[in-house]
């Protein structure tokens, strides 16, 4: 399926910023863009006392950022 206007921006951002990009690296920025997408949701969601939603989506999206080694 395609991406929302949201994850499609901060892909086309990355995509241009950052290169080449193989296969795995694109499944991999798909991930994330998607996992960005999931932890904007989660924030503006009314948590309450149970934040264990947002604190596992956070600890994936920082995975797969790490994943795509964009530090290099």
């Amino acid at each position: 399926t395609g991406l929302g206007a949201g994850p499609r921006r901060i892909a086309a951002a990355l995509l241009d910023a950052y290169g080449p990009w193989n296969a795995a690296s694109l499944e991999t920025l798909r991930a994330y863009v998607l996992s960005c997408e999931r932890l904007e949701r989660l924030q503006a969601a009314d948590q309450g006392d149970d934040s264990r939603g947002l604190h596992r989506e956070v600890r994936a999206n920082l995975a797969l950022l790490k994943a795509l080694e964009l530090e290099r």
